[in-house]
């Protein structure tokens, strides 16, 4: 799941921030491999145009 917001800083041009995180079930003799498997990130984008 993710989400973004977007300001205009003039005419086509925006600055963006937004961020995402996701999870994954998995059986439970795997978590010694690959332990937990939620993730996020936080991140900013610039649309020109």
């Amino acid at each position: 799941m993710g989400v973004i917001h977007d300001w205009t800083l003039r005419p086509g041009v925006k600055l963006g921030l937004g961020g995402l995180v996701s999870g994954f079930d998995i059986p439970a003799p795997l978590n010694v491999s690959y332990g937990e498997l939620a993730a996020g990130m936080v991140f900013v984008r610039l649309k020109v145009g």
